[in-house]
């Protein structure tokens, strides 16, 4: 059983379930494919692409690209507790791909840092 820190952490952790939490999710995530479309079906012939704007299309893709590994992330966590009979290949192969890069990661990291920190500091 977890022990809860204070009544507040109490209230947030048990305020909204997963599923509340997945749709309210799911329905922004809803709302910006309408602004989208919106958007796609917009005349863009006189956007000037200035600075502003192309800063802005590169915060918009830089941070979709975020959500889609968050949203990968949280994917793989829940696979993970999925009984394995209950998958399909595709999640199989998923799960199987997160627990190699995991080890890879967890196994040739600190060596790839380390060489990158030595390179760094050479007197080359």
């Amino acid at each position: 059983m977890y022990v809860y820190k204070d009544i507040y952490t109490y209230y947030v952790m048990n305020s909204r379930s997963l599923e509340d939490l997945i749709s309210t999710l799911n329905n922004k995530l809803n709302e910006t494919n309408e602004k989208f479309q919106e958007i796609k079906n917009l005349d863009k012939s006189e956007l000037n692409m200035n600075f502003d704007n192309v800063n802005l299309i590169e915060s918009i893709s830089s941070n979709m690209n975020l959500l889609s590994d968050k949203i990968d992330d949280l994917r793989i966590e829940l696979l993970k507790i999925q009984d394995s009979e209950n998958l399909t290949h595709k999640q199989k192969l998923d799960l199987r791909e997160a627990r190699f890069q995991k080890l890879l990661q967890r196994t040739f990291l600190p060596y790839i840092l380390y060489l990158k920190l030595c390179m760094d500091n050479s007197d080359l």
